[in-house]
């Protein structure tokens, strides 16, 4: 990661909300990559709730958590992954994170995570 670019709030709700208007109900699955802080994770949480009752189903969710760089450093606040645990992980039909990511956001070291993936990936839902 070289450089990150914050989308503000109104441009992410609007785009989101475009997207489900131009696919006008057939849309079936979302995925997201990362998100930096807690406004924009609430945004998507709450534009996939509405968007799910205005159809009268849910739209799949592959959920990226992007959190840490590959030099080790975060990429995310403290809210932010709080909001990923509350918010989108529980709406996830799939959840994608690496090994430091998976580690991080079950407090436990990469390597108990690693000996043992089938128990751990069960930690999140």
């Amino acid at each position: 990661v070289q450089d990150v670019h914050i989308l503000p709030e109104h441009h992410l709700k609007d785009q989101i909300l475009s997207n489900f208007d131009d696919f006008k109900g057939s849309l079936q699955v979302v995925k997201t990559g990362m998100l930096p802080n807690r406004a924009q994770i609430e945004i998507i949480a709450d534009c996939l709730s509405s968007h799910a009752k205005k159809i009268g189903k849910e739209v799949s969710l592959i959920l990226d958590p992007v959190m840490i760089a590959s030099t080790g450093s975060r990429l995310v606040d403290d809210a932010a992954v709080e909001a990923l645990k509350t918010k989108l992980i529980p709406m996830a039909t799939l959840l994608t994170p690496n090994l430091p990511e998976a580690a991080f956001l079950l407090g436990k070291k990469e390597s108990e995570v690693e000996a043992s993936l089938d128990e751990s990936a069960k930690q999140f839902f």
